[in-house]
């Protein structure tokens, strides 16, 4: 038995138990929703649309449910695809993604939670769900769905599954930049994604062919707002509402100023804070290096993550909330 077999099997035996819950579920249920989190990144709504696909391959009739605001390329090629509200009751709600209710939307207080699964990669989860499947053993959500899927025999052929899993996947660990938990395993659930029909070049072009000159605008103007502090090894910078609408493009992805923040020599986090003043509210994304666990950070101000990337949305003064967050971080840094 070669490595990847033997490695598969591994997995498959490890969380034997959850995945046969999880299918019993499925196979007893009719009308499925399926719910990610606000905001929705690109691993959540892959996972989404490629369990809903798969769902409804084999006969079930599953709905993606998220209530937004997608970014960027999620709002041009996916949004068309999900329901935003809960408008119908569901045998069963299955959320991917989601670290606790709130994130799940406005629409949680319509969700009978003694009929929900949760699939969830991030270790801050709160396993609010009937039924939780949560390891950080997985850098995406998308690579549970598609063991689940490949441990109830699921079909690849002829559809779009295994393409909207892999996009989910690469989006999420930034072709195979951030694979830090089990890289073997990433690599072999991308592989076998790839053998059962999806192109990674199309992954590809979705996520780095697809930027508008407003994308590189907003872009340009926060990389002349870098700054550092703590002798480096700290990068950050910001954007408000106002930038945004300057340059008509209310959805800006953070993804392309953290890879350039990340690569100056010495950083080991960056931070960017994205500025509502009208609503007092201040989106904060956090990277690092492995010896750094901005999920603590993040924690701290009630929001969640990975050890190498988190985030939270906070109400208050910008120049008060920057404060704590460095004062937070210093502390960390001083034990690294």
């Amino acid at each position: 038995m070669t490595k990847s077999k033997i490695l598969l099997k591994e997995i498959l035996d490890e969380f034997s138990q959850i995945l046969n819950r999880i299918t019993e579920q499925i196979k007893n249920a009719n009308n499925i929703a399926v719910i990610g989190h606000v905001n929705p990144d690109g691993d959540c709504v892959g996972s989404q649309l490629g369990l809903v696909l798969a769902l409804n391959k084999i006969g079930k009739n599953a709905i993606p449910i998220n209530e937004g605001k997608f970014k960027g390329i999620y709002k041009e090629y996916y949004e068309k695809h999900f329901e935003k509200d809960i408008t119908n009751e569901y045998d069963l709600y299955i959320i991917l993604d989601v670290p606790n209710k709130d994130r799940a939307g406005g629409f949680s207080n319509k969700i009978d939670f003694q009929k929900t699964i949760v699939i969830d990669h991030h270790i801050t989860n709160d396993n609010f769900g009937k039924i939780n499947w949560v390891s950080d053993k997985f850098i995406a959500t998308a690579e549970m769905v598609f063991i689940l899927l490949i441990s109830m025999d699921f079909d690849f052929k002829e559809c779009e599954v295994s393409q909207y899993l892999l996009n989910a996947l690469l989006s999420d660990n930034g072709f195979f930049q951030h694979i830090r938990n089990d890289k073997y395993l990433s690599l072999l659930v991308s592989y076998l994604m790839i053998e059962n029909g999806a192109d990674s070049k199309i992954s590809y072009d979705l996520m780095f062919s697809n930027n508008s000159i407003e994308t590189e605008k907003l872009f340009a103007l926060a990389l002349q707002r870098l700054s550092s502090i703590y002798d480096g090894n700290v990068m950050w910078t910001y954007l408000t509402e106002e930038d945004k609408k300057k340059f008509d493009y209310p959805n800006f992805e953070s993804g392309l100023v953290f890879r350039e923040m990340m690569s100056i020599r010495g950083v080991k986090v960056s931070v960017f804070f994205k500025i509502d003043e009208e609503q007092n509210k201040i989106d904060i994304s956090f990277r690092s290096t492995d010896d750094v666990d901005v999920s603590q950070v993040a924690a701290s101000f009630g929001g969640g993550g990975h050890k190498v990337a988190a985030g939270v949305s906070v109400n208050g003064e910008f120049l008060d909330i920057k404060k704590q967050v460095f004062e937070k971080l210093e502390k960390i840094l001083q034990k690294t």
